[in-house]
């Protein structure tokens, strides 16, 4: 089948708990894979963790990153200049279908796990334990802050819509 998934695993093949699509979890690699340079096999981890909830620890790993920020390039983060467009992280959040809330959970810990992301938060929430979630709607939505007009995209996962 497809032996991306085995090598992406370390040799174990993803079990896909979340449900996604084969797109979906390339893009999850894709966007991840630049982190490897900093530490080797990391984007495996972190992508084994997101969709099948295994291997929590590779936060604290990610955490630990102190160039992570340069790497990954949220959008809360000094260094996201230039991600407008098409990325793997925009492609997933266009064409994700899930149902698995701890999906969305889970790779909104992972944003929160990168050093430095929490300069440019607002803390919209008001509670620093959910800053995970500012961050995942701002990549979710590609929200750009700093221009005018603010703009964002729709993330059909994301929407309070329910289709029937």
């Amino acid at each position: 089948m497809l032996d991306w998934l085995k090598k992406l695993a370390g040799g174990a093949p993803i079990q896909n708990k979340a449900g996604l699509g084969t797109r979906q979890v390339e893009l999850l690699a894709e966007d991840f894979a630049p982190l490897d340079d900093l530490s080797s096999g990391i984007s495996s981890r972190l992508t084994r963790y997101v969709v099948d909830d295994e291997g929590g620890e590779v936060l604290g790993e990610l955490a630990g990153l102190a160039k992570a920020a340069d790497k990954f390039r949220l959008r809360c983060s000094q260094h996201f200049y230039g991600l407008d467009g098409i990325t793997p992280r925009s492609e997933f959040f266009k064409t994700v279908e899930c149902t698995s809330p701890g999906l969305f959970t889970r790779l909104g810990r992972v944003y929160d796990s990168v050093p430095q992301v929490h300069r440019r938060l607002h803390r919209i929430f008001g509670d620093p334990k959910l800053d995970w979630l500012e961050i995942l709607l701002l990549e979710a939505t590609q929200f750009s802050m700093n221009v005018w007009p603010r703009r964002c995209h729709a993330c059909p996962a994301m929407t309070a819509v329910r289709k029937i």
